[in-house]
C-alpha cells in the first residue's frame, strides 16, 4: 500500500512545490492510515507534516476523540492543533443544516 501511495504521489507530483502538510485527522480509521502513510513518505516527499482536528461536540464520546487524535499526533511526533465548538447550536442560531454548519 505504501508503495502504490509514494508512487501515485510521484506520478502526479501532488506535493511538488510543497513544504508543509496539515493532515485533517478525524481519528476514523481512513484519516489514521492516511496519516501513517504520510509520515512513512514525508522523507520521499521532502514535508514537514502536521495534523489538525476540529471537536464539533456533536457526540457524547468527542472528547474523547479529540484527546485519542491529539495522543496519536503527539507519539508520532507531529505537531498539532486542535479546535472545538458546539456546531449543533451555531446551526441552530444561523438556520443552517448541521453539515453545512460544521463546514463553516
Amino acid at each position: 500500500m505504501l508503495k502504490r501511495f509514494v508512487d501515485n504521489c510521484a506520478t502526479t507530483k501532488v506535493f511538488d512545490g510543497c513544504r508543509k502538510v496539515l493532515i485533517a485527522l478525524s481519528g476514523g480509521a481512513d484519516s489514521l492510515a492516511l496519516t501513517q502513510l504520510m509520515i512513512s513518505s514525508r522523507q520521499r516527499f521532502g514535508l514537514e507534516l502536521a495534523a489538525a482536528h476540529f471537536d464539533h461536540k456533536l457526540r457524547q464520546t468527542s472528547t474523547d476523540d479529540a484527546n485519542f487524535v491529539k495522543n496519536f499526533a503527539a507519539e508520532r511526533g507531529l505537531e498539532f492543533a486542535g479546535g472545538k465548538g458546539d456546531v449543533k447550536n451555531f446551526a441552530v442560531e444561523q438556520k443552517l443544516s448541521i453539515e453545512t454548519a460544521a463546514r463553516t
